[in-house]
């Protein structure tokens, strides 16, 4: 399912990047977002995954959101959506599978984005 492949994805680059704007960027005057709410980003964003070995005993989650191609492609480092956040994800990704068809930009070129 392209929901754990790319939000998935995405989910994993923000967490490390608030991550880090919260370790190493404790008083820098470079700080764009203060420590606290970097902690928090951090702490919501972990929470919209499951991680493999929870995912691997629920069955609905199993059946529902892991396909066997999701399955085989994940050596450790994918990180699942959680069962919560599928369907937001799932709409997320076909807004924008629909906002960038060929005939939308085509239509609007570079106005599109």
């Amino acid at each position: 399912m392209e929901v754990n492949r790319l939000l998935g994805w995405a989910v994993l680059k923000l967490k490390h990047h608030y991550k880090r704007k919260h370790y190493t960027k404790i008083g820098s005057a470079q700080t764009i977002i203060d420590a606290d709410s970097a902690a928090t980003m951090a702490k919501y964003l972990a929470n919209m995954r499951i991680l493999h070995h929870e995912a691997i005993v629920d069955e609905t989650y199993m059946n529902c959101y892991y396909d066997s191609s999701t399955q085989v492609l994940n050596n450790g480092g994918l990180t699942l959506i959680s069962a919560e956040y599928f369907p937001f994800g799932y709409e997320l990704l076909r807004s924008v599978r629909q906002s960038f068809s060929d005939k939308h930009l085509n239509d609007h070129g570079n106005d599109s984005v």
